[in-house]
């Protein structure tokens, strides 16, 4: 499921059943993750203006209950940069992708899955 418009409905969806499920406290690790699928979904679509508050606080969440080198931590800030490249926001960017590769590197065994994305967004900062 790669496109963007059904990764943000079916995101967006999932957001508000997680505002109304009473187990919604259990399941905070898993509304980390669809609000990164939310946000990159929304930048995507040409919508990141919108998708800077999802993804701060997937970010902020993951940075308050996982440790600081958590390949999850890593995920939230190159969600994020994405997000400000996608606005022209290369200032705000850059030390988010700086702080990315540094969690990278103490990681030796990190799968491609998590890689591909830290270089391809290296990439749009290199090539604007």
């Amino acid at each position: 499921m790669h496109n963007a418009e059904e990764v943000e409905r079916l995101a967006s969806a999932s957001l508000e059943r997680f505002s109304t499920t009473p187990e919604a406290e259990e399941l905070r690790l898993n509304k980390a993750e669809v609000l990164v699928a939310h946000g990159l979904a929304l930048s995507r679509l040409g919508r990141a203006k919108e998708a800077e508050a999802p993804l701060r606080d997937a970010l902020a969440w993951r940075e308050s209950n996982m440790d600081e080198n958590s390949p999850m931590v890593a995920e939230s800030l190159i969600a994020l940069a994405e997000c400000y490249l996608s606005q022209g926001e290369r200032a705000k960017a850059r030390p988010l992708i700086e702080r990315a590769k540094r969690i990278h590197r103490s990681h030796a065994n990190l799968g491609e899955h998590l890689r591909a994305p830290l270089r391809k967004i290296e990439q749009r900062l290199a090539a604007r």
